[in-house]
């Protein structure tokens, strides 16, 4: 009998290791190959980006404007973007580089925060398609690279809390579970959409064998702890600036035709945000499924476990901005703000499609990827030069004030 277990562990162990190593088309030994690439990718957009000198976007000039001083709230929003900015200001002075810096930092260890999260269960190749799938998704692959602040610090640390958590499903300690807390905290105060990741992540954890008992682990109250520590203080100063930060639900009572209406009208155009966020990714995955489905490949436990942790994460998310709009209108839902959430369609669905597909179109759907990022590569000067001039021509001087 003990024979026979042993055989069957073994049998289970090699599986396991075939799982990983066999499938796709990028061996171990050159993950660190595409790591580099990825590097590279962002080290040029700083180059780029600080050739071509002045040419402030609107998101920037905020961005110099605030992060001259240190507050708790720069116009009602989380301010950590904004210290990050102060002290990169401080090592390199108040440049454009100081700002590429920064910007490039938080793109390039969003996508190696997504890559090691996917390798650490599964393989290279599964890696690298969640992680070039970001560029399916415009306002990532543009938007956040040439606009935005807190909403791309914010989806750094959705990626990041999802990375600590998934390592405590391998061992549950303290200290993890104080990065963990570290984790949620920061993202907490990189912007207050970041919420919709850990309290979505609580019940899909819950409802997932793999994860549940990280939930339940007592050492998960330090998690909380740490986190409300360090939130603690803006978003004091945010309920003394907006007294009612929760949602009043006697608004929506009593319920009439009128109001149900209203706020129906909200929830569309919710609706319209999301599907305008992830269009070209949901064109992708069409594309992808027409074309490449039909062999099915090896895939272990804990990558069909972190799939769906992700997909309920964005389930959930997705019921709970439903239910907020309906109470409290739907003004909030642009989607910088909802960036921190919706970006895991991404991973998540090139996790779904990738095992299903072929190793051919596994190449074509990463070269497609390549094409977009060159793409971005290329009309990123003549954004600058034209339409960034042509945005910005009335507010840069406000803001090239703040040099002098």
């Amino acid at each position: 009998m003990l024979l026979r277990v042993m055989r069957a562990w073994g049998k289970a162990d090699i599986a396991h290791k075939m799982c990983k190593l066999r499938v796709g088309f990028v061996p171990n030994k050159r993950s660190s190959t595409w790591l580099l690439l990825i590097v590279i990718y962002f080290l040029v957009h700083a180059l780029i980006r600080t050739s071509l000198g002045w040419t402030l976007t609107p998101d920037e000039q905020a961005i110099m404007r605030d992060a001259q001083t240190f507050a708790w709230l720069y116009d009602g929003e989380m301010p950590l973007y904004a210290w990050l900015q102060c002290a990169v200001f401080d090592a390199f002075g108040q440049t454009v580089l100081s700002l590429t810096i920064l910007k490039n930092a938080i793109m390039l260890l969003l996508c190696l925060s997504i890559f090691t999260l996917v390798e650490r269960v599964a393989n290279p190749t599964y890696a690298l398609a969640a992680t070039v799938s970001l560029l399916f998704v415009p306002q990532i692959a543009w938007t956040s690279q040439h606009g935005l602040t807190s909403p791309v610090l914010a989806t750094l640390f959705a990626a990041t809390t999802l990375l600590s958590f998934s390592r405590l499903s391998e061992h549950q300690s303290p200290l993890r579970y104080g990065v963990l807390g570290a984790m949620i905290g920061l993202g907490a105060i990189s912007s207050a959409a970041f919420l919709l990741i850990p309290v979505a992540l609580i019940p899909a954890a819950l409802m997932s064998n793999y994860f549940r008992r990280v939930i339940l682990n007592r050492w998960f109250l330090l998690s909380i702890f740490i986190a409300v520590m360090l939130a603690v203080l803006p978003y004091y100063h945010l309920s003394s600036l907006k007294p009612q930060i929760v949602p009043d639900l006697s608004e929506i009572y009593p319920l009439t035709f009128d109001l149900v209406m209203t706020r129906a009208i909200g929830m569309y155009g919710a609706l319209q945000t999301m599907l305008t966020f992830s269009s070209l990714l949901i064109v992708g995955a069409a594309v992808t499924v027409y074309s490449g489905l039909g062999r099915n490949q090896p895939i272990n436990n804990e990558t069909i476990a972190l799939r769906e942790l992700l997909l309920r994460i964005f389930c959930i998310g997705l019921l709970m901005i439903f239910a907020f709009t309906f109470v409290n209108g739907g003004g909030w839902t642009t989607q910088a703000n909802l960036q921190p959430l919706l970006f895991l369609a991404a991973p998540a669905l090139a996790l779904y499609l990738f095992p299903a597909m072929s190793t051919k179109t596994h190449r074509n759907a990463i070269t497609v990827a390549g094409v977009i990022a060159i793409a971005v590569l290329v009309v990123t000067p003549a954004y600058y030069s034209f339409g960034g001039k042509a945005e910005t021509s009335n507010k840069q001087a406000s803001a090239l004030g703040y040099l002098n």
